[in-house]
């Protein structure tokens, strides 16, 4: 299966006026040229920065609505995402003091500036970048974002890519898909039947335990009986020993002896069986034991299998 990168022809190139990012700004920012120009006189450089990314708070903060994009690097072509991945932070914006260029809003939830907007993001430890996100759909992946050397943000499609290998194209996408659908039922026949095998060594199990059980219960009846039998053989050889006559008292004394060894005999069986029955309890959890860790290694294969699947769905509808 290839590793597709994360979103990349999502990415809309728009063409905008001149200048650095600092200096363009949105109509509903940009001062009066007079107040702009006495501006610049005195500091030299503007004051207004449609996205104060660098400072320590942003005070009211409200959901941009602008259009257009932030220019790009060489100050001609720009980068923007999805506008249905522009967030809506609540509150003021104030920088994250772990991520440098990370504003976070009341609520906790992180936020970069790109273009005329702020997007919600999530940070991607497992895959090392930042992800763009919709907050009311967090079951999509996001688009992979990161700050280039001029401490902007932008999307990027190097997710899991290393080596430049080249971006697929639609067909590999569709391809990738087919494959990961493919692998998803399979897995997911795979874990029917490792929870069937868990039923039945389970109900293996229980038999095996009540086998056990009565085997005991067995042996301390047969072991009652004897301690019975060799109290009367006691009996027998003591009144013998006082030189009882009775004929009756040698012949009790033989049956309860050759009692005692079948019993004795009896009791040797049954433990034998108590302690197989034992070991094959023993062997029966630890398959339990391993069925569901491969469960539970099969589930998170599911899981993922699922997000992969998603992944592309959204890769595949954002395509141009």
């Amino acid at each position: 299966m290839i590793r597709l990168p994360a979103v990349h022809d999502l990415l809309t190139a728009e063409p905008c006026g001149t200048g650095s990012p600092e200096t363009r700004m949105p109509e509903t920012q940009r001062p009066p040229p007079a107040q702009a120009d006495t501006t610049q006189q005195r500091t030299g450089s503007s004051t207004h920065s449609p996205l104060p990314a660098g400072a320590s708070h942003v005070i009211g903060v409200p959901p941009r609505r602008m259009t257009g994009a932030a220019a790009g690097t060489n100050g001609t072509r720009a980068i923007s995402l999805p506008a249905r991945y522009i967030g809506m932070p609540q509150g003021d914006l104030k920088s994250d003091p772990h991520h440098p260029g990370v504003l976070t809003d009341e609520t906790g939830q992180p936020y970069v500036p790109i273009g005329d907007h702020y997007y919600a993001v999530r940070n991607d430890a497992a895959n090392g970048t930042w992800r763009a996100v919709r907050l009311q759909d967090r079951a999509t992946p996001g688009i992979p974002v990161r700050r280039d050397p001029e401490g902007q943000w932008r999307p990027h499609h190097e997710v899991g890519m290393r080596g430049g290998r080249p971006i697929p194209t639609r067909t590999q996408i569709a391809s990738d898909l087919r494959a990961t659908q493919a692998s998803l039922h399979e897995l997911t026949l795979r874990r029917i039947g490792q929870r069937q095998h868990i039923f039945d060594l389970r109900d293996m199990l229980r038999g095996h335990e009540t086998f056990r059980d009565e085997a005991r219960a067995d042996l301390d009846a047969v072991r009652s009986e004897r301690d019975f039998a060799q109290g009367m053989a006691g009996y027998y050889a003591r009144q013998l020993e006082r030189g009882d006559p009775e004929p009756s008292m040698r012949t009790g004394l033989e049956r309860m002896t050759e009692r005692i060894d079948i019993m004795t005999g009896g009791m040797a069986g049954l433990q034998r069986l108590v302690d197989q029955t034992a070991t094959h309890i023993a062997t029966l959890r630890t398959m339990i034991t391993t069925t569901t860790a491969e469960l539970e290694h099969t589930s998170e294969s599911i899981l993922r299998a699922r997000q992969r699947i998603e992944e592309l769905e959204s890769i595949s509808s954002d395509v141009e």
